[in-house]
């Protein structure tokens, strides 16, 4: 994806028009994928906008998938590392929870 195309589609730029205040989070989430490129950024992150995980490395996207998809996730893990198995535990907080 081109800069001009992450720039007009960026919800970040959408807001900052509505709220010329607001200052985008320090946390790669909210760059975008030339940010992440350039920076070689290597890690998993949630892609809000396309509602689906990444795994990077240097840079570079190696897999990708639908966010509910926690086996397909589990199995590029697999794949992307050169691992045998990999199981991952997930749940969600219930908005009504307390915190201690």
């Amino acid at each position: 994806m081109s800069d001009s195309k992450d720039a007009k589609n960026n919800p970040v730029n959408w807001l900052k028009q509505r709220e010329p205040e607001f200052k985008r989070p320090n946390h790669d989430d909210f760059r975008t994928h030339s940010e992440l490129k350039k920076a070689e950024f290597s890690g998993v992150r949630h892609n809000s906008v396309t509602q689906e995980w990444e795994i990077w490395i240097l840079g570079e996207i190696k897999a990708l998938g639908p966010k509910a998809d926690v086996n397909a996730f589990a199995a590029a893990y697999e794949h992307v590392f050169g691992l045998e198995h990999v199981e991952i535990v997930s749940f969600e907080v219930p908005s009504n929870a307390t915190r201690n």
